[in-house]
């Protein structure tokens, strides 16, 4: 496995992860189907990660035409009839031991390419249920059962949003509620691949916004969009205020974590992925917090995992410890899947509460 191509995978330019993933598909080397499908299940841009799963597709179109290649080159040995019937019970023997070899070929498929298999069919409905959403109808209220519906929505220049149903009807106390909110350079679907499938699944509703940075506003700004949302949201659907959580990361773990120090009562709880800065809550402030950050995570030049930890401890000195934190050994700037799962941990810590 060429050290080059590995180097480009993993780094930060979106264009160097690029030509990785092309590179390695060139290559026809099937051993390059393991890193590009790590890099499908983390990639925050959109394309990328649709290119990576086009290129595993080649590799294993490849590999498999390999080995096709070689077994046409066997010397075909063709069998001496025989003269003998099936009794009754050896047909049912046969018919049996053939379910159980399909049976066992499967189990091998699911075992060695089944989550592979189970991501591409993920990704493949996720872009079918986003690729016509309606509009958010917010003059009226959300009816009694959810069909898993995806809506979309502008509040002005600065931002659209994304709102993705689960299906049924809401719990007793109303439905939980995710937003996750983007990095700098990405938009509303780095937040959607990674929680989409997952949120539906939980029945969670998502709510995924898009900020434009093509120009400089300030904090207030960003802070007024996001309760706009949250107030379209809560006045079309019946939320458990007790369950609903804001998560991001990069400029979005800042912007989730400062507006969670800023608003303490908007959400129950904040996951934090990623962040430049911190901003010190109140003492009083109920929000529980998930803080991540990757130990080689020092991008801009920022010492991140040192101001995470100087974060977490004045949390501890004024009485209000973070509920979790992780600095994740080997990582850079990065969304770490312990991240996805803690959000949904938290979810139902706070919904059954």
């Amino acid at each position: 496995m060429e050290q080059t191509i590995l180097a480009l995978l993993k780094n930060k330019d979106p264009q160097q992860r690029k030509q990785g993933i092309l590179q390695a598909g060139r290559s026809g080397n099937p051993v390059y189907i393991k890193p590009l499908t790590q890099l499908s299940y983390t990639e925050s841009d959109l394309d990328l990660r649709i290119l990576a799963e086009k290129a595993i597709q080649h590799l294993r179109k490849q590999s498999d035409q390999a080995v096709t290649t070689k077994e046409t080159q066997r010397p075909v040995v063709m069998p001496k009839p025989r003269n003998q019937r099936y009794t009754g019970g050896g047909m049912v023997s046969l018919i049996a031991f053939t379910i159980l070899v399909i049976g066992v070929i499967g189990l091998i498929i699911y075992l060695t390419r089944g989550s592979e298999i189970l991501n591409v069919f993920q990704q493949q409905q996720l872009q079918s249920r986003y690729s016509n959403p309606a509009e958010f109808p917010l003059a009226s209220t959300a009816p009694a059962t959810l069909t898993g519906q995806v809506y979309r929505s502008r509040i002005d220049d600065l931002m659209y949003y994304y709102v993705q149903e689960p299906s049924g009807t809401p719990p007793p106390d109303g439905w939980p509620l995710l937003v996750a909110i983007h990095g700098w350079q990405g938009d509303a679907f780095s937040m959607i691949a990674p929680f989409s499938q997952r949120a539906y699944d939980e029945g969670v509703i998502l709510v995924t916004p898009s900020y434009n940075h093509q120009v400089e506003v300030s904090y207030d700004d960003y802070y007024a969009v996001l309760s706009i949302l949250l107030d379209d949201v809560r006045a079309y659907y019946p939320i458990n205020q007790a369950a609903t959580v804001l998560t991001g990361f990069s400029w979005g773990g800042r912007i989730t974590q400062f507006y969670t120090a800023t608003f303490p009562y908007q959400f129950a709880g904040a996951v934090v992925g990623g962040s430049r800065e911190y901003l010190l809550p109140n003492y009083t402030n109920p929000t529980r917090y998930a803080i991540f950050i990757g130990a080689e995570d020092f991008f801009d030049n920022v010492d991140r995992p040192a101001r995470t930890l100087d974060f977490v401890g004045q949390m501890r000195d004024q009485g209000s410890p973070v509920w979790y934190y992780e600095i994740t050994p080997g990582v850079g700037h990065w969304m770490v899947s312990e991240q996805i799962n803690k959000v949904f941990e938290m979810i139902n810590s706070l919904e059954n509460r």
